[in-house]
Parts: structure tokens; C-alpha cells; sequence
């Protein structure tokens, strides 16, 4: 069953009409010099990373971008997500921006900066409890495609998705160990590497 919260509509209004002016300015200004596209969908699952974040139940999607012939963009995107994963939390947010161009002809690079916001979620609401801790994250992202092949690199600046040796309790689950992470450490810096053909 799918359930679309008053406060994810209200924020998905809030942000495609923000979206909407700025695409709207932008055509006006310079209308050669700005594409945009927008989608959205209903998916059989939510699936990032190998983590299923819907729990096997179909997910409402939807994006907006706007993109420079420089090669400058700028959008968002914005899916449900089950309270099972995010403790709390029922939608994801989105936003990213960077530039993409060509080195030569079949190789192209895009590099940027991703913000994921999970309003409502915390740690402190998962069992057992953790620590007054957010899951949002932002990451600095480096990506290749060589003809059919696609290289990314995540890099993040803040801890990833909120996980520090405080925000996740010791339990059965992880083993007794606070997933690797050793006392007064951080994730700062984990990185994820995506390949694609």
C-alpha cells in the first residue's frame, strides 16, 4: 500500500513550485541556454545501494532538473522510503548539483555534490534507541562514462547517513560492534564506488 503523508506533498508543492519559478526565470532570461526535465513514477521497489528501502512495497518517485549548456545543473528528487530503514522516516529529499562535460568524444565526466535529507527520521526513534541523530548526508561525487561504461565515486563530508560510534547502539544485531566504527570516530570520509555498463 502506498501512502503519501500530507507533509511529503506539501514539501514536494513546496519544492516543484520553487523548481518552477526558477525554470521559468531562467527560459525567460535565456531560453537557449537552459533544458529542463522532470519525472515521476510509481516503482516496484526502492532499491539503493543493495539496501531495499522500501521493504519489497511499490514507492511514489519523482526529479526535476535544470541544466546550463555549460554543463552547470541543478535538480532534485524525491522518493518514499519505509520507517523500518529510516527510523521515522517515510520520504527521502534529494538535492544535487555539479557540472558534467567532455573530455573527448566517448569520455565524459560529471562531477558534483549531493545532499539526501530524511525528514522526520533519527536514530533516537530506532530499537534500541540511539542518540539524537539525523540521517541526512551529503557527499562530493566524481563520475566517468567512457562510451557504454560508467565509473562513480561517492565521497562524504558528513557522517554516512548519520552512522558515528554514538548514533548506533551496541546490540545483537552488529554483533556487539558499533558496525566497525571505534569509539570517538566518525564516518566522515566513507566512500562508495558505482560501476555500470
Amino acid at each position: 500500500v502506498i501512502h503519501w503523508g500530507s507533509n511529503m506533498l506539501r514539501l514536494f508543492c513546496i519544492c516543484s513550485l520553487a523548481l518552477s519559478a526558477f525554470l521559468r526565470t531562467a527560459s525567460a532570461q535565456e531560453a537557449t541556454s537552459y533544458t529542463y526535465s522532470a519525472n515521476a513514477g510509481i516503482v516496484s521497489e526502492y532499491t539503493s545501494r543493495g539496501f531495499r528501502l522500501n521493504w519489497g512495497d511499490p514507492a511514489i518517485q519523482a526529479g526535476a532538473e535544470i541544466l546550463h549548456a555549460s554543463g552547470w545543473y541543478l535538480g532534485s528528487w524525491a522518493s518514499q522510503i519505509t520507517d523500518k530503514f529510516y527510523a521515522n522516516g517515510s520520504y527521502e529529499i534529494d538535492l544535487y548539483a555539479g557540472q558534467r562535460g567532455k573530455f573527448r568524444e566517448a569520455l565524459n565526466y560529471d562531477v558534483g555534490l549531493g545532499a539526501y535529507f530524511y525528514p522526520g527520521a533519527n536514530y533516537r526513534h530506532s530499537v534500541p534507541a540511539g542518540t539524537d541523530q539525523r540521517y541526512d548526508t551529503t557527499e562530493a561525487i566524481i563520475g566517468l562514462t567512457y562510451d557504454w561504461l560508467n565509473l562513480k565515486y561517492y565521497y562524504c563530508l558528513t557522517d554516512y547517513y548519520g552512522y558515528n560510534d554514538r548514533s548506533v547502539p551496541i546490540g545483537p544485531w552488529n554483533s556487539g560492534v558499533s558496525g566497525g566504527i571505534t569509539p570517538g570516530h566518525n564516518t566522515r570520509g566513507s566512500a562508495y564506488i558505482e560501476a555500470n555498463a
